[in-house]
């Protein structure tokens, strides 16, 4: 597959997705184009509102910009109502003992984000979608709380629009033609459209599904393969757990998964946290346990999702491989290669075959081109310090390699003031790296 405005190749169509010109557009290049789209209708939202009522615009005055202002309600209010609707997730699922690590308003492009005791809450640009992370622990597990925490997603959208309903026709002048008497009228309106989409059994996006269509999952289901225990999800809750340096609570959560030996995406989180704490042997084995799992549902199921798991097994292979100083080098490079063929715009995929060019000496220039790139994005993501560190490692080799010595130098020093623990680890474990001063 190829993106119709980058031109990103890629093995697997499931990371890409066609737009409404029917263009194929990768993560990155799909990102943007939402973002972009939502800045200017937004823009819009906020001086047309404002305007509108400083103009009193009705129906009689001007019928376009009439509309427009109720069209500027709808964009706003759709905003709200799903802001709403995750955190009717959100809330039910931690009533009924779940985890919910991660809540996202919106899609695109990040606007900002802010922490509470057990969430990430995201603010992105547009308001077209939302998403909250929602999960069980294996003794909760049971079918009623997942189906209570998906449908309390449109349940909210339908109460809204209820209320709405009984306060337009009971509160206000129905006869009214001016769009200000109208808002509750498009409250309704709005929430109705948002728990029709959430209820209608369908394929959002990608691998995305409906609330309607998880739960139809559910009922197709035995208690045992309940939706909750998706593999996207829990890769989500890992995520969140280790982007808050919470490495012990992770180790926890996974040996918490019932079965965690045999899904690949526990396997990686529990190699993770290993490699966190410097225990590069564990790593190691969790990742090549991680692997097999990989290879067999691919070779059982042969689905793009699978293919884009079995990706990441590899390249979290062939990383722990690098981590402890292998002599194997054709075999991280294949792996690693591999990995970077199936995902190209995931930056740890890109950051180990950039690391690994440079270790084989295959291409030191460009893993050096592709790290600064990925560090100059890891800087403004505000990433985990060890991932960020990771990063000037690999630089620090990079530069070496090239003759660089005052760069190395620097880099090395950056890596050891963001995360010193783990970069003494890798020295100690890395006999092929010379990480001198």
């Amino acid at each position: 597959m190829e993106c119709s405005r980058c031109q990103l190749e890629s093995t697997v169509e499931s990371g890409f997705t066609r737009n409404d010109k029917n263009e194929l557009l990768c993560p990155i290049c799909f990102k943007n184009s939402v973002s972009k789209r939502a800045r200017i209708v937004w823009l819009l939202v906020l001086v047309g509102i404002p305007v509108g009522y400083w103009l009193e615009i009705s129906f009689e005055s001007n019928f376009f910009l009439a509309l427009l202002l109720i069209s500027a309600w709808a964009y706003a209010l759709q905003f709200i109502s799903i802001a709403l609707h995750e955190l009717g997730h959100w809330a039910v699922a931690r009533l009924t003992g779940g985890v919910c690590p991660i809540v996202e308003f919106g899609e695109g492009e990040e606007i900002f984000s802010w922490n509470t005791k057990n969430t990430i809450w995201r603010l992105k640009t547009s308001p077209t979608l939302g998403l909250a992370y929602c999960a069980y622990p294996a003794y909760k597990r049971q079918v009623w709380r997942n189906i209570l925490m998906l449908s309390a997603g449109f349940l909210v959208n339908l109460l809204i629009c209820l209320l709405s309903v009984y306060i337009f026709i009971y509160g206000l002048d129905v006869l009214s033609i001016e769009p200000k008497s109208l808002f509750w009228l498009v409250c309704a309106l709005v929430n109705g459209a948002l728990f029709f989409c959430s209820i209608y059994p369908q394929v959002v996006r990608q691998a995305l599904k409906s609330d309607g269509m998880r739960i139809l999952d559910i009922f197709r289901s035995t208690p045992d393969s309940v939706v909750a225990t998706d593999g996207v999800y829990y890769s989500t809750i890992v995520t969140a757990l280790i982007s808050r340096n919470r490495f012990g609570e992770l180790q926890d959560f996974v040996f918490s998964c019932r079965n965690y030996q045999e899904s690949p995406v526990l396997l990686i989180a529990l190699s993770y946290a290993y490699y966190i704490e410097g225990k590069f042997e564990e790593f190691l084995v969790n990742s090549e346990a991680a692997l097999q799992v990989a290879k067999d549902a691919e070779s059982k199921d042969g689905s793009d999702q699978s293919k884009v798991v079995l990706a990441i097994c590899e390249n979290n292979y062939a990383f722990s491989m690098y981590c402890k100083g292998s002599r194997d080098d054709k075999k991280m490079l294949e792996l690693s290669q591999r990995a970077f063929r199936q995902i190209p715009w995931e930056n740890s995929v890109v950051g180990t075959y950039a690391v690994i060019l440079i270790r084989t000496s295959f291409d030191v220039e460009e893993g050096v081109k592709l790290l600064e790139k990925i560090k100059k994005e890891e800087e403004r993501q505000k990433v985990i310090p060890a991932q960020l560190a990771m990063t000037y490692v690999g630089l620090c080799e990079g530069y070496q390699k090239l003759g660089n010595l005052a760069s190395s130098s620097h880099a090395l020093e950056e890596a050891k003031r963001l995360d010193e623990n783990l970069v003494n680890s890798l020295m100690a474990n890395m006999p092929l790296l010379n990480l001198q001063n």
